[in-house]
């Protein structure tokens, strides 16, 4: 049987939504617990600049593929796919879903901190240079601002497991 003009579509959104959720995965995995070893004004210089590089485009990609599970369910339905149709539905759902999780939770419960202690960072590492001395941060401070990215990343899981149920989901309805 001959690929259907929606199958490519399907593909290139399971692709994508498999590769922002691996984006993700490896954020929380790989990079949050190598800026833990970094002395704490370097990891948040690093954290920040990962997180302007990169605040714009997965957000954005992981809208773009829930958009495109779900119109992909609404064409498949008015077809007579009910069950693919209901798959991407499920997938749009999970895509869609991680919209509140970043605005409520990471964004003003972490990024918005980390950012400020980033901030701080810079502007108090510039003045210790001129000075030749001092700290940047307290202990106290330093302990809040590891366990911030790290909380970062732990919530950053939140929003990758999800996308990637979601590039699952439309693999198998690929299939279907």
């Amino acid at each position: 049987m001959p690929p259907k003009p929606t199958d490519a579509w399907l593909a290139t959104t399971a692709v994508a939504a498999t590769s922002v959720a691996s984006l993700n995965l490896s954020l929380s995995l790989i990079m949050t617990p190598s800026l833990l070893l970094l002395p704490t004004p370097h990891m948040l210089r690093q954290w920040a600049a990962t997180y302007r590089r990169l605040s714009v485009a997965s957000p954005l990609s992981i809208v773009a593929c829930g958009v495109s599970y779900g119109a992909l369910a609404a064409r498949l339905s008015s077809v007579g796919s009910a069950t693919r149709a209901r798959l991407l539905g499920a997938a749009a759902a999970l895509c869609l879903g991680v919209i509140p999780w970043t605005r409520l939770l990471m964004k003003k419960q972490l990024n918005e901190k980390i950012l400020a202690l980033a901030d701080r960072a810079e502007g108090a590492t510039a003045a210790v240079a001129e000075a030749g001395e001092g700290a940047v941060f307290t202990a106290q401070e330093e302990r809040s601002a590891k366990w911030l990215v790290d909380q970062w990343g732990v919530y950053n899981l939140g929003r990758a497991i999800p996308v990637g149920i979601a590039g699952a989901i439309g693999t198998f309805a690929l299939l279907w």
